[in-house]
């Protein structure tokens, strides 16, 4: 028996889709309360880069809800000029609508944009869409292709204070 489910061998579990929502809903939340935490330097990297003139925008797969959780833990809830996330479009990463929407609403070229990206998925994404892509290596990526972006990071403090300029080139 787990948690008062009485498991029989053969048999699907199909628990009321609001009812699971609401329970992962509230499981998520706490773990992102008591686990997320930025990479080291992404706060002042982000801050840095949008107190330059610079347009950030985050694109994200996950869901509008745990997006803003996110962000209000990290407290960069208004640090990004745009948003986008899974209710957003249609067809998700590996795809690249979600980077197209993002350089639409923005407006800007895809040659004028870099993406930092911790997914393979995300990387085939932002390539499609023609941006260049450094790629964020993290514990739970370590077997991720990244090749095909131009660098690889693991902490942003490795680009905090990069002239834009530098990035262009």
């Amino acid at each position: 028996m787990i948690q008062g489910i009485q498991y029989v061998p053969g048999q699907t579990l199909s628990p009321a889709f609001d009812e699971f929502n609401d329970r992962f809903r509230g499981f998520y939340l706490d773990l992102i309360e008591a686990e997320v935490s930025a990479t080291q330097g992404a706060t002042e990297f982000v801050l840095e880069t949008r107190n330059s003139g610079i347009k950030i925008g985050l694109v994200s797969s996950a869901a509008t809800w745990m997006v803003a959780k996110v962000l209000s833990k990290l407290d960069l809830q208004n640090a990004f000029d745009l948003v986008i996330t899974r209710e957003d479009v249609t067809r998700h990463k590996p795809d690249p609508e979600a980077y197209q929407l993002a350089l639409s609403q923005l407006q800007v070229s895809a040659k004028e944009t870099l993406v930092f990206e911790d997914s393979s998925a995300g990387l085939k994404a932002a390539t499609a869409a023609g941006c260049r892509c450094i790629a964020v290596r993290h514990a739970f990526n370590e077997k991720h292709d990244f090749s095909g972006a131009l660098r690889e990071i693991e902490s942003f403090s490795e680009v905090l204070g990069a002239a834009a300029q530098d990035w262009h080139s």
